[in-house]
């Protein structure tokens, strides 16, 4: 009889400390509203990027009224599919170095979708107030198409843009 109740009392300390380590979070639900809030939680997070600078490059424009040139640098941002959370601090280093690392095999074939999609450009296109917009859309588009959609960029930033 001692041995029964000895057994029930374990039972009911261990079910007390597994439903307040469920309440508390620390262990989750698999299944009902709560993991199905957290799997909501989980679709909703933004994806993991990661900057992909490239070099400075100056290309002649389209112009037909004289040479017009376009001096621009920016960096690409692509989605990194191989992590859940951002990366913190050192990490985000480290994640743009391995990155790099991963992407040198295809550097010609992003370089020339830039090189080709900035020169077939008209200054007075670029000068347009939705004409740098244009240019990001255009430049998105042009690399995910020449990676095949291997790796994703999602967005454009320009880090110098000068014409003359």
């Amino acid at each position: 009889m001692i041995k029964i109740v000895g057994i029930i009392v374990v039972a009911v300390v261990v079910g007390a400390g597994v439903a307040g380590a469920i309440l508390m979070g620390i262990i989750p639900v698999p299944f009902g509203p709560m993991a199905e809030a957290r799997a909501a939680a989980e679709k909703a997070k933004p994806p993991v990027t990661v900057m992909y600078p490239t070099k400075e490059r100056v290309v002649n424009l389209t112009d037909k009224s004289g040479s017009k040139y376009l001096k621009v640098a920016l960096t690409l941002e692509f989605i990194d599919s191989k992590l859940k959370d951002p990366p913190k601090g050192a990490a985000v280093t480290a994640q743009q170095t391995d990155f790099a690392a991963e992407m040198s095999p295809y550097s010609a074939v992003i370089d020339d979708a830039l090189v080709t999609t900035l020169s077939s450009k008209a200054s007075a296109d670029l000068l347009k107030p939705d004409g740098k917009d244009q240019l990001k859309n255009d430049l998105m588009n042009n690399v995910n198409h020449a990676l095949r959609d291997e790796e994703k960029v999602v967005n454009v930033y320009f880090t110098s843009f000068i014409i003359q």
